[in-house]
Formats: C-alpha cells, structure tokens, sequence
C-alpha cells in the first residue's frame, strides 16, 4: 500500500502530473518537464490543456533542409503563439520528402512528394508517426484530408480521411490499420478555393463549388454517402472561396472574396437541403479558417477578438495570394470579421518577428491546436535569463539554472492578469494545486511537503486531505504539562498518536487545569470548563479554530454526556451541539448562527457513567440508559420531539456492566461489555419493534472504536489490517473506572478484544505507546480522534 502511494513510484507520476498540470501557467509547466529525465517523459503523457488560444504553423524556413538530403532529412519547423508571442521550434519532415496537408486534435497530417507515395500523421510534440499508404491506386495532388479525432487516444471514432475527385477513402490509423476503405461521392469535384471537408465527430462532410453537399457518417457499420442538392445563388460573384467548419455541432459555411473583405456565413440544416444565411457564428465564436485546418473557438480563447471576427490563414500554395502589393513579403495571416463589405474595414496582414528573407513568401501556415504541451525551446535556441526560483524545493544546483526562466514581457493587461490566475506562486492557487496532489501522497510524503516553506505550510493547513488510514488516539495530557494556577488560557500540548503509522503529533489544547475534554467528533474536540463561569468549548486542534457558548442548563451537574453531530466549520445547517443530562436533553447551533441553546425534556432518562451513552445518526441523536431504554430526537424537524422506546432486556449475563451505543451504516448499534472486555456482545435496533436485536457481526464487517463520547465504526482497510468485528476500546479510566488492580500505576490507552468473545476465548491486549516512565497519568482518559485535517509533522 505504502509503494503504491509514493510518488517516487513511476505508477503515480503520471497521475500526479495530470493533476497539477491544470493549475499551472504554461511557462511554469514548461519549466516542471525541465526537473529531470523522468518528469520530462511523463509530462509528455498527460492531459495538460493547451495554449488559450492555438498555434500557427509557419511556412519552413528558407534553407533549412537542403533538397536530396535523404527521405530522412527533417526542418525545424516554427509553431507560433499568436496572443503570447513566443515561438517553439519542433522537427517537423522537410518539404522536399513531405507535404503539410491538414492539422488537427494535436497531429499533422502529411503527403510524400515523390513515390512511394504515402500519407505521414506526425504529432510534433511527441515525435509519434503513423504512416500509411496512399489510398487510391494513381497519384493526383487534387484531394483534401481529415482528421476526425487524436490517433494517440485509441478511440473507435478516430478515421483518417482522405477526399479526391468522386471518391472517399478512409482508414483508422491507429494501432488496428486494417487498410482503406473506398467509398463513392457520385459528382463531387475537387476544387483548391471552392471545395471543402471538415469531420463532425465521425461524420464527414463535403462541399463542392456548386455548395452542393455529401455526407458519410463512418461509424455506421455500412457507411454510405449522401448527397443533398443545397446550391443556391452566390450574394456576390466576388466570394470565390469556401470553407467549411464545425461550430458546437454545426457545420457552417463561410464565403470569403480572395481578399477577405467581404464575408459571409451560412448554417446547414441538411434535413431541409439548404445553407440558411445567418449574421452570427453560433456561440459568439471567432473562426479560424484554412485549407484542412478550420475551428471555432470561443472569444475567450482568442486573446479578447470579438466575436464573429475572423482570422484566414495564408495559404498560398493553395489559394494563390491575389495582392499584387503584398507578393514577395511573408505574412501568416490575415483578419476579417463576418458580414463585412468592401470599405467596411481595413483587412490586416499578420506577420511574426523574424529576419528577413527568413520564410519564403509563398509558404503554407496552418492553425495547430497541441495535445500536449511542448518543452520550452525558443526557436533560435536561445535560453532566457532566470527569474523565478525552484518551486519544488530540493533540487539540484545544476538544475536550477534549467529550472529559472522569465517570462516574456506581457503585451496586454488582460494577458497579465490571465497568466496571474494560473500561476501556482498566485496564493490563491496553492489552496487548489495542493489538495489535487494530496490524494497521491502518503501520508509522510505529505508532511514533508509542509516542510518547504512558511507559505506552503500554511495552504497545506486548508486543503481537504484524506485523513490517515486509522483515527488517531488524543492521549491524556502529560504530567506537569500545564502547572496549576497559570491562567484562564493555560494550554497543554496534547499528544494524538497515529495507531497504524507509530507517530505521534503535538497540538495544543487547554489545560486540563482549565477544561477537561468529554467528546471528540468530525476533528473537533468538545471540552468543558472546570470552573466557573460554566462553558462549553469546540476547539479543532489542527487549524486552532474555536467555538465557545455557554453552560446549557441552570445548574452544574457532571452527570452528562455530549455529541457533536457535524463539524461546526462546514457552515451546514444539520451541525448540532447536544448536551444530554438527566431527563434533559439541550441542543444549539455551534456555528455562525449560534442563536442560543434549546431545551428538550427526555422523561426517565438518567445518566450513569457505565451504563448510559448518547449517539448521534446526522442530526438524529439516540439516547440509552442503564435498562437499555431509548430515547430518539431529530433535531432537524422545525419543532423536535423526544420519542422514547421501552426496548429494555435481560441480560445474557450480568457481567456485562458496560454500554456503547455507535453507528455503522446508518444503523444504531449497541454494545455490550464486561468491566475487563473479556465478554462483548453486539445488538442492532429495530425502532419500530422496539427491540434491540443481538447479531453476531457488525453491518458491513466494520471494526469497532469504542468509548465515551468517541465512539465509530471503520471498515477494517481502515483499521490497519485488523479482522471485523475488533473492538478497540479506548482508556477512560475517570468515567469507567479500571477494575483491573495488577495494572493501575501503569499507563495504558487502549485494550482490543472481539465481538462475540466469551471469558477463555481470547487474551484482551491492553495497549500503550512509546514514551518515557511516569510521563503520562495512569488515570488519564484517552479519547478516538478522526483529524478533519492534516497536521504538521511535528514529533512529541
């Protein structure tokens, strides 16, 4: 279990990386994969979300391949982020072997120049490749392609497809390639400007110069191709290009002149066989057009564009750029927005720092969304100057200087504010990046994460991590901890033992000079004055916060017992207080909404220090007195009552002095015991019988924590291995004294036995911890501790 936790196991890096990752900014995840060889490789493997905005493929530099270099020969090709502007440089197949024809979900899709002819899926993050053949028997450089989804995820729906003159042919690239599939697309005829592809899941659909429409739906088991006649009259003969593109599950259709001045948008409804003009992208988005590369994507994720605005990667080898004026300048791509007329605005021709003559004016871009985000390599190689430290803490001094990057100066103050929300030294992210790796952590490895720094320490104190595998046990407190006489806030610093891991955590509690402690419950503890003025104080000891009302009844009485049936921080409305006395019962809203106690009259209940005990089941609380008589009151009801059941019985034996009522399940469950747990027997309610019902193991095979005030029941994974149906029983000797004279003078804190044990059957083990002689009481109680939040790891 321990290996299977730690997250130096290779198993759970992944896992942990995957969990953190959405926390980060994505410089910062950059420099996380810069820690070592290991944390590159499974950085590599999660999900971590891409850029807000997507990458522009640029065109190959000039002479970065040179021709017959061998079908090997690769080019560093640039990947640029628009609203960032910063570059990353991947090895990408020259242009002289391959082709770029499509992008899409993290991969390139790519043709060979020259015979063999075949098609190349490159994800040029992870350098993964799928290579398959062309897919019709002659070559012809008239075809689109498509990908319908990542070949890396393995899903069922993920084709590759490839669409030439009357034809469509598809394949699944990935680990089960079958081979190609034909089919046919009676009339269709490519065309670079006027025809287009884009996938809708794994439908394909297709668009001719006509706006004639195919459609192939290929997870059907007999895929076939339909065709739907919805050509219609072009509003301006000056729209001489067509791109298709998928938008929240439509598929629109955008008409463009050659130079983007005027566009317009169309919304297919294939079962009416028409392309419906509309004035608006459906959801406010800005489109993102090009040959084999079309998205839309929300406003939000496109650095602040407006919507309806439209950016046209260029793409001269394709759709030959028209503007005389721009010819032998590179630029990338170009802005727009839907609905624009000629003289409505100013087209912009976007480009990129670079040197000139660096990118041949005649190169393809395309938008490229990464699956994964990349290592942090400038395009020219240059490494920035280091300007933040190692969050991670020890790490070596050679890695430091890998580690420290500074961010590229931010353009825009929204840019600024964005990447300070994702910043994991942004305090309020920590809270949330640390209680997504927590569940990874054993419970050692977790304390040593407190141990960084101040700032750490302190979010590490308000995340919800699991709590360990077993409550802890809250030893008396220690002689001579607190001297008499030191104040009315004299504190003690109690010790909560860890039972399973052997450890021991000191917090500070009020001196037992001042407040003796009568319950535990949802890792607070319930302590009562021991002098007046009389009050009742709720202290989580890992956090420090209080809560502290007053004495409930007129009279002091130390015949009581008390609950808590939620903790008082969760702010629900089902967290009571209750103080329970003889024939009283009393109840109160700890919380912020403390509006005083409430008192309720429980006829012939009378407390006993053996043989009485209180429990609560959500805001249901049971009360049992020494002739096994019940009491039940549900105090979320607008105006509760006090039921009572005669469930009184005879005794199988009268040695079974001792009585605990615990839930398990949602059942009540009494117990039964001698004075020295030789003997235990188990009974389960039954409310509307009236009757306790004996039963030989406890619902759900729980293992049983008993004593007053702290009772609960834990499945035995969570008890440290111990079989079902153990009962620990925790020391309590000033309400149930020990009766066994050859062990007093020695502190002990806990003794186990068995449910259904008889005198002879077994040797009760009555159980300590480590510590020095004479440095605990050996009349002090013990109480069980379930820590609603993880401590320090402060050694006694």
């Amino acid at each position: 279990m321990a290996a299977a936790r730690n997250p130096r196991n290779p198993r759970r890096r992944g896992a942990i990386l995957a969990a953190v990752a959405p926390f980060l900014a994505f410089a910062d995840y950059l420099r996380l994969r810069l820690v070592d060889r290991a944390w590159r490789l499974y950085c590599r493997r999660v999900g971590h979300a891409p850029p807000p905005f997507p990458w522009l493929m640029l065109p190959e530099r000039e002479r970065e391949s040179p021709p017959g270099a061998g079908a090997g020969a690769v080019a560093r090709r640039v990947f640029y982020d628009v609203p960032g502007g910063r570059s990353y440089g991947y090895r990408v197949p020259s242009r002289d072997m391959h082709r770029c024809v499509a992008t899409g979900h993290g991969w390139v899709v790519m043709v060979a120049v020259d015979a063999p002819r075949r098609v190349m899926l490159l994800n040029p993050i992870t350098g993964e490749q799928r290579i398959v053949a062309w897919p019709f028997a002659r070559w012809s450089a008239r075809f689109h392609a498509v990908l319908t989804s990542s070949p890396a995820a393995g899903e069922a729906g993920c084709f590759l497809v490839v669409v030439a003159d009357r034809l469509l042919a598809y394949c699944r690239p990935g680990g089960d390639f079958q081979g190609w599939e034909t089919l046919r697309a009676p009339g269709f005829r490519h065309h670079a400007a006027l025809s287009d592809v884009v996938a809708v899941g794994a439908t394909v659909y297709l668009v001719d110069e006509r706006r004639r429409l195919w459609r192939a739906d290929l997870a059907d088991e007999n895929p076939k191709v339909q065709r739907r006649d919805t050509g219609f009259a072009l509003p301006s003969l000056e729209l001489r290009r067509h791109y298709l593109v998928e938008s929240l599950g439509h598929v629109l259709l955008v008409l463009s002149d050659e130079r983007h001045n005027r566009v317009a948008l169309y919304k297919l409804n294939w079962d009416a066989r028409a392309w419906l003009p509309i004035a608006a992208c459906p959801g406010d988005r800005v489109l993102l057009l090009g040959r084999g590369c079309s998205a839309a994507v929300p406003p939000s994720s496109a650095a602040g564009r407006a919507p309806g605005t439209v950016l046209f990667a260029h793409q001269p080898s394709t759709l030959p750029d028209v503007d005389v004026a721009a010819r032998g300048q590179a630029w990338f791509w170009s802005e727009s927005r839907v609905g624009a007329a000629p003289g409505d605005l100013l087209v912009l021709k976007k480009t990129v720092p670079h040197r000139h003559g660096e990118f041949p004016a005649d190169g393809d871009s395309f938008w490229f969304f990464p699956a994964v985000d990349p290592d942090e390599n400038a395009r020219r190689g240059e490494r920035e100057s280091a300007a933040e430290s190692n969050p991670f803490g020890r790490v070596a001094s050679r890695r430091v200087g890998c580690m420290r990057r500074s961010l590229a100066p931010r353009r825009r103050a929204a840019e600024a504010a964005m990447a300070a929300a994702r910043n994991p030294r942004n305090p309020r992210r920590r809270g949330a990046i640390l209680a997504a790796v927590a569940p990874f952590l054993a419970f050692a490895d977790y304390l040593r994460l407190r141990l960084v720094d101040r700032a750490w320490r302190l979010y590490c104190r308000r995340v919800g991590h699991a709590p360990p595998p077993f409550p802890w046990l809250m030893l008396p407190e220690r002689e001579r901890e607190s001297p008499p006489g030191a104040g009315a806030g004299a504190v003690a610093r109690r010790v909560f033992y860890d039972v399973p891991g052997g450890r021991s955590y000191g917090y500070r509690v009020p001196s037992r000079d001042m407040h003796r402690c009568v319950a535990t419950g949802h890792g607070w503890v319930v302590m009562v004055a021991v002098d007046a003025p009389r009050r009742v104080m709720l202290l989580n000891p890992i956090t420090g916060e209080q809560r502290i009302v007053a004495w409930p009844f007129a009279r002091w009485s130390a015949r009581f017992h008390a609950v808590l049936t939620s903790s008082p921080a969760a702010g629900e409305a089902g967290c009571f207080l209750v103080v329970v006395a003889d024939r009283l019962l009393a109840y109160c809203r700890p919380g912020g909404d403390f509006q005083g106690w409430e008192t309720l009259r429980a006829p012939g209940f009378r407390h006993h220090a053996a043989l009485s005990d209180v429990v609560a089941v959500g805001a249901t609380v049971y009360l049992v007195d020494e002739r096994r008589r019940l009491w039940r009151a549900d105090l979320a009801d607008e105006n509760p009552k006090v039921q009572r059941r005669d469930t009184g019985f005879a005794l199988p034996s009268l040695e079974l002095r001792r009585h605990y009522l615990v839930e398990s399940l949602g059942h009540v469950l009494l117990v039964l015991s001698d004075e020295r747990h030789n003997r235990v027997a188990l009974y389960k309610l039954n409310w509307d019988a009236r009757a306790w019902l004996p039963i030989a193991a406890c619902p759900g095979d729980r293992v049983l924590l008993l004593g007053r005030g702290c009772s609960a029941a834990v499945p035995p994974s969570s008890a440290a291995g111990r079989a079902p149906g153990t009962v620990l029983f925790a020391h309590q000797p000033s309400t149930l004294p020990d009766v066994d004279v050859a062990a007093r003078g020695q502190a002990w804190f806990w003794s186990e036995s068995r449910v259904g044990a008889a005198p002879g059957d077994l040797l009760v083990l009555k159980k300590t911890v480590p510590h020095r002689h004479g440095e605990f009481p050996a009349d002090g109680d013990s109480f069980w501790f379930f820590p609603a939040v993880d401590p320090d790891e402060n050694a006694r």
